[in-house]
């Protein structure tokens, strides 16, 4: 099996959204894009990209979910050719961690998820990929960022449990 490339993907949405996805460096981003709609309960047919981008998040090359009709002979200037997804594979994009990719779920609004490269490992035994690895908080709505619930922080999550605790008559700050 090839290389496994590890994933932090974050929201500007919601600063709790926290993914870590392990994809392998075989996979093409079309089938990356399906694998992250599953688990967020995306419609996999909306129109969205991926763009590579620099250390600023500045997007350099878009990879999108349909043929948009582009050859490298229509590229002019500064202007992004986007290129289709299906035909790209992670190894032939991804090469270091830190790499970054802005995955653009909502084109209409503009809205994203970024994808920065933690890790590139080999596959664990007993492990099948792609898999999530770790998960905190609901993904942002797909169509209207007013629909999107702002999560609790991990640290919340993990407090919860000691809720009931707070103003029990039974404890005092003497003991």
């Amino acid at each position: 099996m090839s290389a496994i490339v590890k994933f932090r993907v974050l929201s500007d949405e919601d600063p709790n959204f926290i993914r870590d996805y392990e994809i392998p460096q075989k996979l093409t981003l079309k089938d990356m894009h399906d694998f992250v709609c599953d688990d967020l309960g995306y419609d996999k047919r909306e129109l969205c990209s991926f763009f590579l981008t620099d250390g600023k998040w500045r997007r350099q090359y878009e990879f999108t979910s349909i043929d948009m009709g582009f050859t490298a002979s229509d590229e002019t200037g500064d202007q992004i050719i986007p290129m289709t997804m299906s035909n790209i594979c992670l190894e032939q994009i991804i090469r270091t961690p830190g790499d970054r990719l802005l995955y653009v779920f909502d084109q209409l609004g503009d809205r994203a998820l970024m994808f920065e490269v933690s890790d590139i490992t080999k596959p664990q035994k007993g492990f099948d990929y792609p898999r999530l690895q770790f998960a905190n908080g609901d993904a942002p709505d797909q169509h209207d960022a007013d629909n999107s619930q702002t999560s609790r922080s991990i640290f919340d999550e993990a407090m919860s449990d000691y809720d009931d605790f707070a103003g029990d008559d039974c404890y005092s700050d003497d003991e």
